[in-house]
Formats: C-alpha cells, sequence, structure tokens
C-alpha cells in the first residue's frame, strides 16, 4: 500500500541537512525559481544571533546566477547562500525524502 509522506519537520535544521527553501525575497526570477527547486545541503550554522544562520551550498549553479552565491570559507566557487529558519521550507538528513518532497512539489500533490 502507498502512502504519502509528512514532510513537516519540527526539529532544528542540522549541518548535512539536505533542504529546500523559500525563494520569496530573492534577487531575481531565474535566482527564486533555482533555490525553490533545487536541494541544498546545509554546510555550516552561524549561531552569533545574526538573522540568517544557515549555510546552504548548492550544485550546478547556471552562470547567469552564479553572482549571487559566494565563497564561505576562503575556497573558489564554494556555492553558499544563506538563509533563516523560516526560509526553509523542508529540511531532512535523509537525502530521498526531501526529493520526494520536490517531487509532490512539482506534480501539485
Amino acid at each position: 500500500m502507498k502512502y504519502l509522506r509528512n514532510f513537516e519537520n519540527l526539529s532544528e535544521p542540522q549541518i548535512g541537512d539536505y533542504v529546500i527553501c523559500n525563494s520569496e525575497s530573492l534577487n531575481s526570477i531565474e535566482l527564486s525559481n533555482f533555490i525553490l527547486t533545487t536541494l541544498g545541503k546545509i554546510v555550516d550554522i552561524n549561531d552569533d544571533g545574526g538573522y540568517l544562520k544557515y549555510y546552504v551550498k548548492y550544485e550546478n549553479i547556471p552562470n547567469s546566477i552564479s553572482i549571487f552565491f559566494y565563497d564561505l570559507f576562503g575556497l573558489k566557487n564554494d556555492n553558499i547562500r544563506r538563509f533563516n529558519k523560516k526560509d526553509i521550507i523542508v529540511h531532512s538528513s535523509d537525502k530521498k525524502t526531501v526529493e520526494a518532497f520536490l517531487i509532490a512539489n512539482k506534480f501539485g500533490l
């Protein structure tokens, strides 16, 4: 019997979690679409009280939006963006769970 997974996750995101983030306040439509439809991974959490505390790394970023991503650890092409907790739509240490959310969202389920 098939079932729908519950995507509500009340725990705090952790380093290593896969995420899908909200894209409402981003600089371009192409960037917003990329963030909303692409799996990211939390690589660092800054607990210094700042607003944007989750550092999310993305892969395969199109050249047209690569300027919106930056270098976090002094490494070239780190592909990092920062988000706060309310921007994270879904997070899980299980990549398949987050991918299932993407697929469900794509087909409006």
